[in-house]
């Protein structure tokens, strides 16, 4: 059997498979959707539940200010 990839959801901390969850990286200033999961930079995943999706701005400003204070 081969091996899944699991990862966590950053706005509800539910694990589950790597293919279920969107990735986005922080690159140039802007949070881009990683549709192919190849893209280079730090990334990092959200469910695909509108509950996730809604409150994901808030974690966008919050990482964006961690991202730009490692710089």
């Amino acid at each position: 059997m081969k091996h899944i990839p699991e990862r966590t959801c950053i706005v509800c901390g539910k694990k589950t498979y790597k293919y279920l969850l969107d990735r986005y990286v922080y690159s140039n200033g802007k949070f881009i959707l990683d549709k192919d999961k190849k893209l280079d930079g730090r990334g990092f995943y959200i469910c695909r539940e509108e509950s996730c999706r809604k409150k994901a701005d808030k974690k966008f400003s919050s990482i964006k200010s961690r991202l730009e204070r490692r710089r």
